[in-house]
């Protein structure tokens, strides 16, 4: 058993490297050039690989782009920040913090993203990724629900329905930070965004 796990490492590595190679490759073109206008060919010449290897490990470049970002978000998610209480915690959402200080170090692959320009494609997914984290919050902040109720919207849809509002406020904010030079700290940025939130937070856990 051993033996074929030993056997299995080196290809394991080269998997690893090339997917490595392609990421840094479609990094450094994202810093020279908008999205749009990189190709897979670009990618590959940059990454030194062929066009056989890049499409085995990704179907296309928005594939490689996204490449592991949601399991990286949804860590966001996961603990509480040592500085704060329990009582706060279960008024603010965890993600957009760490998240906003995660989008200071990769600007260039969130400018690409959420500031895809006339590529609604790919602000749609980043909004699908968005969305997931809220939700995962919604189970710590609102655990029986999302109310108060709407007549004739069932609890599913109306949770679905404020995820997207708020992912949607979320989205707007870090555009506009972006779009400004960020020179406002995350600190203060995440705290313009609770504030706005708190009130739709607490009418949505019914408090």
């Amino acid at each position: 058993m051993s033996g074929t796990a030993n056997s299995h490492a080196p290809l394991d590595r080269r998997i690893a490297r090339s997917r490595r190679l392609l990421k840094g490759a479609l990094s450094e073109l994202l810093g020279e050039r908008d999205y749009d206008g990189i190709t897979v060919q670009e990618i590959c010449d940059r990454a030194d690989v062929a066009r056989s290897t890049f499409y085995a490990h990704f179907e296309s470049k928005e594939d490689l782009l996204f490449a592991g970002v949601d399991k990286h978000l949804m860590r966001l998610v996961v603990a509480r920040p040592e500085e704060r209480s329990e009582e706060e915690d279960r008024r603010r959402f965890r993600f957009t913090l760490p998240l906003l200080h995660h989008v200071r170090l990769q600007r260039r692959f969130f400018e690409a993203t959420i500031l895809g320009g006339s590529n609604a494609r790919l602000r749609e997914v980043s909004a699908g990724l968005f969305t997931d984290l809220v939700q995962a919050e919604l189970d710590r902040l609102a655990p029986h629900g999302v109310g108060p109720a709407v007549e004739g919207v069932e609890s599913r849809t109306l949770r679905g329905a404020y995820a997207r509002t708020v992912v949607g406020a979320f989205m707007a904010l870090l555009d506009w930070w972006l779009r400004s030079g960020d020179h406002l700290p995350a600190e203060a940025v995440d705290e313009i965004f609770q504030h706005f939130v708190a009130p739709a937070l607490e009418s949505a856990r019914g408090s």
